[in-house]
């Protein structure tokens, strides 16, 4: 029996073996929240391009020929963050909701599409280690670095990331781009 594709956002982008990415924030850029999707080799798979003057501090995706792959729209309303994970036309396909908030050491989050929740990501932030679970499969493990030059002297991490096979990365990406919006600023 095949395993079921993780593909909330109906990208064109699925890997069907297990492939490394990387999430790499770009140290120097007018927001402070630019980044790049990097395959193993260090080519560019996207790029994460973040609005200047927004104040749901709105991320988009793109793929290299410009176009809209996916979105993040950050809110805080009260005590309750959530991160919104979309496509172009629909901003709110997953909802991304910290959890465990109390902890100093374990920074999860639970993944929702409409009501239901389908996934969590679970993790160590001190440790920097990260596994995400969607429909109770394993779609991704990663790791955060920050003792490159660029996380010593600008605050720049990268995410390096195992997805799984049948996992769409730019899913995957936008877990990662979450994790950070949530949990990076704070106790980090």
């Amino acid at each position: 029996m095949a395993e079921e594709t993780i593909n909330p956002l109906k990208t064109d982008y699925v890997v069907h073996e297990p492939t490394e990415i990387c999430v790499k924030e770009k140290a120097l850029s007018f927001t402070g929240d630019d980044a790049s999707v990097l395959d193993k080799a260090g080519n560019t798979l996207f790029k994460v391009k973040a609005s200047k003057m927004s104040m749901s501090q709105r991320r988009e995706i793109v793929d290299k020929s410009g176009a809209v792959v996916a979105q993040l729209r950050f809110r805080r309303a009260g005590l309750h963050t959530a991160l919104y994970i979309g496509t172009k036309d629909d901003e709110k396909v997953l909802t991304f909701k910290e959890s465990d908030r109390l902890s100093p050491h374990k920074k999860n989050a639970k993944i929702f599409l409409g009501e239901k929740q389908v996934g969590k990501a679970e993790g160590n932030w001190r440790a920097k280690t990260f596994e995400v679970k969607y429909n109770g499969r394993d779609i991704c493990s990663f790791k955060r670095k920050s003792k490159t030059a660029e996380g010593i002297f600008f605050g720049a991490d990268a995410y390096y990331i195992t997805v799984n096979p049948n996992v769409d990365q730019v899913l995957v990406a936008c877990i990662a781009i979450a994790l950070d919006e949530l949990y990076h600023d704070k106790n980090a």
